[in-house]
């Protein structure tokens, strides 16, 4: 990770810890006032439609101007508007009133969502973004576990809570000035994207959640009497890092352990009921959820990046997991009683959550990957051909990629001076007067 990248995890996971924090806290005042399936439905349903609606209103607005809503302005002003109407939220005790308040809380919590998404892909390059964001939420995950330590396990419903949220929301304000977009330019994916491409990619992040959800929804007051739930999110943190670290390796792993991750809702269903297993489903629950969480951010910033008109695209993936989720929660609860039916609606939705992941799985990753095999055995017969050794045919490929002496340098970790005397050496070696002549030989070569 480089400086910026570090920076803006920090912030962003700063931004996770107090909104992730508060929207917890606002949860257990509503379960002062209503059951545990209203609280749910409100804060597992209403609630992320209304994040939904944030990331949304913020995609809009960035399509008329793709920068002007990540400046460090803006972000102070989202930040401003978040935080007062969170404040609001905590401070008022009358349901109703929570409820309104609560919804436009996570309307601005969309709206940071959505800043923050899109500093992601235009800040970080492509192979760390999965690592730069799972850090993120993780630093929010067990930021939340840690004040719900404090005072005997009740730190996230005291009333100083308040205070503290205050302060974080400050320190947010301060940090968003060391988030500087200025002369940042996406590095670009080599993805062919039309309409029904990204209504098919759109498609995967919503299926995901809503079959997860689907098998797996869960009243949080619950199961808090064998598990503290901020305590899951320690365990949330783990797979979050862990799905950014395999998905920056490759995008096709993190997809495809993304869909395995899917068998997790069988196994709650089969095991739903069972005594003495409560908590350990409930942690693997958040085990397995972190995957989802990071393959639907990277999914739709990779396909932001791939042309500068559809960078307010970056933050798509994290609406439709949470429309994937209200769905799957609401379905969920409304075939509870009957559990064959839910297992049967859980199967089909997997079914067809399969078929489509493989259609997309064949458009997104297979060109890629025969594209890479046709570049390597190209590489292979230059270097076998012009006699190059292992280092000089790695130095031809990225001077192909336009990269300078400098900057091949600092990828192959080589001092300058000896790319230029291997590049000098390539160069006889070809018969190429200058570094334009390579390329074009290159391109040439095999045809």
């Amino acid at each position: 990770m480089n400086k910026k990248a570090l920076l803006l995890s920090l912030f962003t996971g700063q931004i996770f810890l107090w909104t992730g924090s508060a929207f917890i806290t606002s949860m257990y005042h509503l379960y002062d006032i209503y059951d545990g399936k209203i609280v749910t439905l409100i804060t597992e349903v209403l609630f992320y439609i209304m994040q939904a609606a944030g990331v949304f209103i913020f995609s809009k607005l960035c399509k008329r101007n793709n920068k002007l809503l990540i400046r460090r302005s803006a972000l102070a002003v989202a930040i401003c508007f978040t935080a007062i109407i969170t404040e609001t939220t905590l401070l008022v005790k009358n349901g109703t009133a929570i409820v309104l308040a609560g919804s436009l809380m996570n309307v601005g919590i969309g709206v940071l969502a959505g800043q923050c998404i899109t500093c992601l892909a235009v800040i970080v390059p492509k192979n760390n973004r999965g690592i730069t964001f799972g850090l993120s939420y993780a630093i929010g995950s067990i930021g939340t576990f840690l004040l719900s330590l404090i005072d005997n396990g009740k730190g996230l419903t005291a009333s100083y809570m308040l205070v503290i949220y205050l302060a974080m929301m400050i320190i947010s304000i301060c940090l968003c000035w060391y988030i500087n977009v200025a002369n940042c330019a996406p590095e670009a994916s080599k993805i062919s994207t039309d309409r029904s491409f990204i209504l098919l990619a759109s498609l995967i992040p919503f299926l995901f959640y809503a079959v997860y959800t689907l098998g797996h929804h869960f009243d949080v007051m619950s199961i808090s009497s064998y598990v503290n739930p901020a305590f899951t999110r320690a365990f949330y943190a783990v797979s979050l890092v862990l799905a950014g670290f395999i998905s920056d390796r490759k995008r096709s792993f993190g997809a495809v352990s993304s869909l395995l991750v899917l068998v997790f809702p069988f196994i709650s269903l089969i095991l739903q009921g069972a005594s003495g297993i409560a908590a350990l489903i409930c942690i693997l629950s958040y085990l397995f959820l972190g995957f989802l969480s990071v393959y639907r951010v990277l999914l739709f910033t990779d396909v932001a990046t791939s042309a500068p008109t559809l960078i307010y695209l970056a933050p798509f993936g994290y609406i439709w997991g949470c429309l994937g989720n209200a769905i799957g929660t609401s379905i969920g609860y409304k075939l509870d009683s009957n559990p064959l039916a839910l297992t049967l609606t859980t199967t089909v939705m997997f079914i067809i959550c399969g078929i489509v992941f493989f259609i997309f799985y064949s458009k997104m990753y297979m060109p890629q990957a025969l594209s890479t095999r046709e570049t390597n055995d190209k590489l292979s017969d230059f270097q076998v051909y012009y006699g190059l050794n292992s280092n000089q045919i790695k130095i031809v490929k990225l001077i192909v990629d336009g990269l300078s002496n400098g900057e091949i340098a600092k990828e192959l970790f080589l001092a300058e001076s000896t790319i230029k005397y291997h590049v000098k050496n390539i160069l006889k070696s070809t018969e190429c007067n200058n570094r334009n002549d390579l390329i074009t030989l290159y391109h040439s070569f095999g045809k």
